[in-house]
């Protein structure tokens, strides 16, 4: 009992730990907060990249992140019991794969982006030829 008592306290000091520099992701700056004014398509899809940008990507990176903690903490704690291992077993592998995916995914568009010199953070407007 006091076995399983100290991995708990490892694995939520762990879990803790692992989380704690995510406050700077959600602490951001509210002075490139997304527009209110929406007067044209334009002004639609920037809200909406901004929108998922700041919002939905950071989250599910979080829960990605959750979710890879929470099978190693299942991994841990049921040393004896091999059907709980492996579901820990698994949401570490799906864990990974997701934050592995998802930030492959960003650092791609991030290579794009300055390959092609396009900046991050502008508007429409900016690349919309005026005639």
């Amino acid at each position: 009992m006091n076995i399983l008592r100290n991995k708990l306290y490892i694995s939520s000091s762990v879990l803790a730990g692992s989380l704690l520099p995510l406050g700077s992701v959600f602490a951001q700056n509210t002075s490139n907060a997304c527009s209110n004014s929406i007067n044209n398509l334009g002004d639609v899809f920037n809200f909406a990249t901004c929108l998922l940008s700041r919002s939905v990507i950071p989250l599910l990176v979080t829960v990605a992140l959750v979710a890879f903690m929470y099978g190693v903490i299942q991994y841990l704690i049921n040393a004896e019991d091999e059907n709980k291992r492996k579901e820990g077993r698994k949401f570490m592998l799906w864990g990974i794969i997701s934050l592995f995916v998802m930030l492959g995914i960003f650092g791609i568009l991030q290579l794009l982006g300055n390959t092609l010199d396009i900046g991050t953070g502008g508007s429409i407007s900016d690349i919309t030829p005026h005639f």
